[in-house]
């Protein structure tokens, strides 16, 4: 018959192996965190370039917008000096 000594010992193996069992699930967890955090960072660096080509084309938009009221403003006073050279 086992002791109560050794009945305590067996309890213990199986905690301890049931504590080591949890042990490697939560390192292979973690692993996995740490994978989604490198993701998560590179997708917050794509996100800031992706705002700064935003930022980037919408002053391209504006200057070509600022470029062709130029012409038009430019071409309507060339009309109103012809028109008053006459």
């Amino acid at each position: 018959m086992a002791t109560k000594a050794e009945s305590l010992i067996n309890a213990l193996e199986i905690e301890v192996a049931r504590l080591t069992e949890r042990v490697s699930n939560l390192r292979e967890e973690t692993a996995s965190i740490r994978d989604m955090a490198a993701q998560l960072a590179v997708i917050k660096e794509q996100i800031t370039e992706l705002k700064k080509m935003r930022e980037e084309a919408d002053r391209g938009y504006w200057q070509f917008i600022l470029l062709f009221v130029g012409g038009i403003v430019t071409l309507a006073i060339n009309i109103v000096v012809s028109f008053i050279k006459k």
